[in-house]
């Protein structure tokens, strides 16, 4: 499993916005870090700048930004 599909994932099953911290503790929480084909220190960072990288470069991504009031 790749970063954005942990995150598509999660999104999917939360039905609802949600920020790159809470969609890391979200898949630590269903296991879904063991899935990971990654093993960094610091992967809640590498899940930001991944969907990061998808909004600004690709026109197709599958997420979205949201402001918070």
């Amino acid at each position: 499993m790749t970063f954005i599909e942990l995150a598509q994932t999660v999104l999917k099953e939360t039905k609802r916005p949600l920020a790159p911290t809470e969609i890391w503790q979200t898949a630590v929480e269903k296991g879904y870090d063991k899935q990971l084909e990654s093993e960094g220190k610091t992967p809640w960072q590498t899940l930001y700048a991944q969907i990061y990288v998808s909004v600004r470069d690709n026109p197709k991504t599958p997420f979205q930004v949201t402001v918070s009031s």
